[in-house]
């Protein structure tokens, strides 16, 4: 979207955009805020400056020949496989990628599946909702301490090598249970019981006992909120 709205304010003009596999709602506010038109649904892609694409569309020869007033193809992501460069650039069309809006995304999800391998949490999953408790073969292992190995090192493993930092979560907790050892962790927040501050928590993790009133008053407030 950046990349649009500088493209479009080099040019000084008020470009039609065409949208063709969808855009997040804030994004197509920001373009329309800043004077432009945004069709999310177009017929054709005659008579647009630009068109937005993921891997949906086709950006073939044809289709661009088709569409002679177009002068940037933005790709929602990293590969352009499905754009005829060569075509595109025969007709002075500027093609631009998002290479690093998914780095995020796929870095968390590639720590997710490590530790899911590691852990055995997807079997452990499937055999609980089978009925059967199988602790015993789900030992797995720890990752801390481990080397892991990359072949290739983009951003997607740098991002994977550098673990938890880059993940770039936000502890909260009630200040009451912080342990002496931990209250100088980098980062860390507090979380009151009060239902006005459960929005603190995008997601809850509980480690302790639900004995007693108090956790189980906060574990509820959560659950209300969420629902």
């Amino acid at each position: 979207m950046r990349m649009l709205k500088k493209c479009c304010q080099a040019r000084s003009i008020m470009a039609r955009i065409a949208v063709t596999d969808g855009m997040a709602t804030n994004a197509v506010d920001k373009l329309r805020d800043a004077g432009h038109i945004v069709d999310l649904a177009p017929a054709s892609l005659d008579g647009f400056d630009a068109v937005v694409i993921r891997s949906a569309t086709k950006m073939t020869a044809e289709a661009i020949a088709a569409a002679p007033s177009l002068r940037l193809i933005g790709r929602a992501g990293v590969g352009v496989d499905n754009i005829d460069l060569s075509a595109a650039t025969a007709a002075g069309i500027l093609v631009c990628n998002t290479p690093v809006s998914s780095t995020h995304s796929v870095v968390e999800m590639t720590i997710g599946h490590l530790l899911t391998s590691v852990r055995h949490l997807a079997t452990g999953d499937r055999d609980l909702r089978a009925g059967n408790w199988t602790k015993k073969a789900l030992k797995g292992s720890e990752l801390a301490g481990k080397r892991i190995g990359f072949i290739g090192f983009g951003r997607i493993a740098q991002g994977v090598g550098r673990g938890r930092r880059r993940v770039g979560w936000h502890p909260h907790t009630r200040r009451a249970g912080v342990p002496v050892a931990a209250r100088g962790l980098p980062g860390l927040g507090h979380l009151r019981s009060a239902p006005a501050d459960v929005p603190r928590a995008h997601v809850a993790s509980r480690g302790a006992p639900l004995a007693g009133p108090r956790p189980r008053r906060l574990v509820g407030r959560l659950r209300a909120h969420r629902s």
